[in-house]
């Protein structure tokens, strides 16, 4: 049976540890870094994100006088895309310096007990391709509050295999129209809908059998409602109060 403890602890991952020295290094990295230019890939169809780069951009420059440039993306699969496109060509300097991730968090880390008990599980026996286990299909929302992507990730943990992800899945049930709405300048708006391997992460050699595996899933329409209550539920569970900072305190 996969069971809360083996989840709990695939899903928590590694922890970073602290290095020695570490102090010395980033002032040295400070001293490097000043006059230089990071170019930062983030989604432009927010006008309250734009702001607020702007705003990072002018402190960055006046604080360690680094220049911040905010490169505008449509949809971060366009990065994904350029940057596998210069390592394949061999270029040993990139075009991106950093890249805007959207946090997401576990649903059982809201509703342990709902997520535990209706979590979808595939049980692979002996003999196959893919290694005997039993796979929990572990549902991850976007914690932004104003965000409606309507949209689901789900990474797969075996019983077995510790905090391996076999595979993650990103998984959208609107159809294109609405991503376009919702993404304006979007030229892959239909790659959003449906099931796919989110480009964003590292996949198994078998990631390919768990996209089928949950392609079968989501022709279930209970399962596909069961998704869209629980994005609901994350998005309208209770926030934390904003704590006001007063200058002197």
């Amino acid at each position: 049976m996969f069971d809360r403890r083996s989840l709990l602890l695939a899903a928590a991952g590694t922890a970073l540890v602290p290095r020695a020295g570490a102090q010395a290094a980033w002032a040295r990295t400070e001293q490097l870094a000043r006059g230089q230019t990071v170019y930062f890939n983030a989604w432009g169809g927010d006008d309250r994100i734009n702001a607020y780069l702007q705003w990072v951009g002018a402190e960055l420059l006046r604080l360690q006088g680094v220049s911040l440039e905010h490169v505008k993306l449509a949809d971060t699969a366009e990065l994904v895309k350029r940057v596998r496109a210069e390592k394949a060509a061999g270029r040993a300097q990139g075009s991106a310096d950093g890249v805007w991730i959207l946090v997401i968090l576990a649903f059982f880390e809201r509703f342990g007990d709902l997520a535990f008990d209706e979590k979808r599980v595939v049980t692979v026996p002996s003999g196959n391709p893919v290694p005997a286990d039993e796979y929990g299909f572990i549902e991850y929302y976007c914690t932004d509050v104003d965000c409606d992507c309507r949209r689901v990730i789900i990474k797969v943990f075996g019983q077995g295999s510790g905090d391996k992800v076999w595979a993650t899945i990103s998984y959208g049930w609107e159809d294109p129209g609405f991503y376009r709405k919702w993404s304006p300048g979007t030229d892959n708006a239909a790659e959003w809908t449906g099931p796919t391997l989110d480009p964003l992460n590292p996949q198994s050699e078998h990631a390919r059998v768990f996209l089928s595996f949950f392609e079968q899933m989501v022709k279930d329409t209970f399962y596909v409602d069961r998704l869209q209550r629980h994005y609901k539920m994350f998005k309208e569970f209770p926030q934390l109060p904003v704590r006001k900072i007063v200058p002197g305190i």
